[in-house]
């Protein structure tokens, strides 16, 4: 297998929630993990006055990575629950190729940081050949480029990619939250095999493939506590290489954001356990926000994946697994843990040091 980018292990995708937006800025990503920024709304704010860059460079340019994925994704779907101001941005941004191609020219002045990613309008609009057309827009501005590919349309987009690619870019293939097979299986063996073989002769640049680990049919209240998820399968973390790629990426260790309204409270916590490479469940007994302090944070305290994780060789429990002291202060009462929102934070945290460590000791890598 020829790797292009020897560095790049692992790329965590963000929807820059704010809760996302608090980790991008304060996780160290080392030079192994390329961060992708999905993009879906002009503003943080209905009544900011800022522009988009206003709003985003800065952003773009605390985050501790040597590169940075930005997408303005074409392939999300509009939803009645979206917000008034996501719909307006994909409507009036993201579903034209050429607004959404201005809108990224407005970050060429990081262009030795940035990789904008490309993906075909053609499911959209109808338009032929716009991966090519986007690369001739782009290909000028930046340093290099990705094109971001799906089951659903690989096969179109793959024959264009392959005319444009250049050594330095990447190919990103997303497969969803599609099942992949157990681990005595290979992709061989199933509806990915044509995939498969055609990663396998594609050698113009860096392949990456995406999987969301954790399926949105996930919900709080049915996590049993203590116990497997049974739902979720991470096993794209050692078996990327079985797919012909270079590297890896999921959604930071949570379940990929659907961008819609927030809903009930409903005290739920799903705890990655990097011995097993398996989540974890964890639920309160009412629908009351303190029970993530009283219940939740003490079960994760005393459970299976804390005790093999303080256990191992590796240093995953430690004062620079942000996440980890979270939940040690919430325990500790040196902060309020009445917030849903901190716990995907929390998980989020935890989730990407875990997997710095793996990488950084060797126990991943392209």
């Amino acid at each position: 297998m020829i790797v292009m980018d020897k560095k790049l292990v692992y790329m965590p995708v963000f929807r820059l929630r704010q809760q996302e937006k608090i980790v991008l800025e304060s996780f160290d990503f080392g030079n192994k993990i390329f961060p992708c920024i999905e993009i879906y709304k002009g503003k943080d704010r209905e009544n900011n006055k800022r522009s988009f860059e206003e709003i985003h460079i800065p952003i773009l340019k605390k985050i501790k990575a040597q590169k940075v994925f930005v997408d303005l994704p074409v392939h999300i779907k509009e939803i009645k629950r979206m917000k008034p101001t996501t719909i307006s941005f994909f409507r009036s941004v993201i579903a034209k190729r050429d607004q959404r191609t201005e809108y990224l020219l407005k970050f060429k002045e990081l262009a030795d940081k940035i990789i904008p990613v490309i993906s075909t309008y053609f499911q959209r609009t109808g338009e032929p050949n716009s991966i090519r057309l986007q690369e001739q827009d782009l290909r000028s501005s930046f340093h290099s480029l990705a094109f971001r590919t799906f089951q659903s349309s690989y096969k179109n987009d793959l024959p264009q990619i392959e005319k444009i690619a250049k050594a330095n870019d990447y190919l990103i293939v997303d497969l969803g939250d599609a099942p992949l097979p157990s681990e005595d299986e290979g992709p061989e063996d199933i509806e990915f095999s044509d995939l498969v073989e055609r990663l396998k002769s594609f050698k113009r640049c860096h392949i990456i493939i995406v999987r969301s680990a954790l399926s949105s049919a996930i919900k709080n209240n049915t996590l049993q506590t203590g116990e497997v998820i049974v739902q979720a399968n991470n096993s794209l973390l050692t078996d990327f290489k079985s797919f012909n790629a270079h590297s890896f990426g999921d959604f930071g260790g949570i379940k990929k954001d659907e961008l819609t309204e927030g809903g009930a409270i409903s005290p739920g916590f799903i705890y990655y356990d990097a011995v097993k490479n398996k989540y974890y469940g964890f639920k309160g007994t009412k629908a009351e926000l303190k029970e993530f302090e009283v219940t939740i944070v003490p079960n994760v305290l005393e459970s299976r994946p804390t005790l093999r994780m303080q256990k191992s060789k590796l240093p995953f429990l430690t004062e620079e697994n942000y996440g980890w002291q979270i939940i040690q202060n919430i325990h500790t009462k040196k902060e309020s843990g009445q917030n849903m929102a901190k716990f995907k934070r929390i998980a989020m945290e935890h989730y990407l040091y875990c997997l710095k460590v793996l990488i950084d000791h060797g126990e991943i890598s392209n």
